[in-house]
């Protein structure tokens, strides 16, 4: 609906700016230019932040969502935003198992080559932390661009 509302309000402006226009270059037309451009910019910053509107509030509440259901350990029913937790679900999962992955094979070429100092141990709750992060930013990025999800 504001979508709508944003295209009409975009058109209009460029209706109103170009009859100020007209109207300043000497045609059959009343000069109001200056009250013409001002209500064509007033009209257009409108329609714009109308356009706006919906997709902000929506990316905002996805995003809302996302970090709830991050707080909850991605657990729970989360309506129509649980596609999106669900693909947090599994990068989050996907994230740790392979930090964890990556810190048994730095550990076995340390002890491979002989010396265990080659091998520094992951702090798993900084990188439980990382992959919070990363799995909360996609949700709300797929929320936003739904047709990327999978």
């Amino acid at each position: 609906m504001m979508e709508t509302v944003s295209f009409g309000l975009m058109g209009l402006s460029v209706l109103v700016a170009l009859i100020s226009y007209l109207g300043a270059h000497r045609t059959p037309l009343p000069d109001f230019s200056k009250i013409g451009c001002l209500a064509a910019v007033g009209i257009g910053v409108v329609g714009f932040i109308a356009g706006l509107a919906v997709p902000v509030t929506q990316y905002r509440t996805c995003g809302s969502e996302c970090t709830s259901a991050m707080h909850a350990g991605m657990t729970g029913d989360y309506g129509e935003y649980e596609e999106f937790v669900d693909t947090s679900r599994d990068s989050l999962a996907g994230c740790i198992k392979g930090a964890k992955q990556a810190n048994r094979k730095a550990k076995a070429a340390a002890d491979e080559a002989g010396d265990p100092s080659l091998h520094t141990p992951l702090d798993m709750a900084e990188v439980e932390k990382r992959c919070k992060a990363i799995a909360v930013t996609q949700c709300t990025d797929h929320c936003y661009t739904p047709d990327a999800v999978r």
